[in-house]
């Protein structure tokens, strides 16, 4: 049984994981040099989410780049199938719609 489905669920571990996953993950895309800028976020790495109209609301971490701004080669190859994927979908709405 792994730790992930044991009651109560441990997020301590869970956490340290996820911290040690986007270490792994920020040194690779750096070191190697073959890290592309992220498409989602532009290379920021996240955005600002608007509350109301009170100004700025909590930061949120692109999934893409996992806050860091740069992705693998085949991150960018998935992000690209995707968009093109909503592309031929947003079409294909359109064209029923005017059908």
């Amino acid at each position: 049984m792994s730790w992930r489905n044991r009651e109560p669920f441990d997020y301590r571990r869970w956490g340290h994981e996820q911290r040690e996953h986007h270490r792994r993950y920020k040194r690779y895309v750096e070191a190697k040099g073959n890290g592309f800028v992220c498409q989602e976020c532009r290379g920021r790495g996240g955005w600002v989410e608007p509350v109301l109209d009170f100004g700025q609301g909590p930061w949120f971490d692109c999934g893409f780049c996992e806050g860091t701004g740069l992705v693998t080669r085949w991150m960018r190859g998935q992000w690209l199938r995707w968009k093109a994927q909503e592309k031929r979908e947003k079409a294909r709405r359109q064209k029923a719609k005017a059908a």
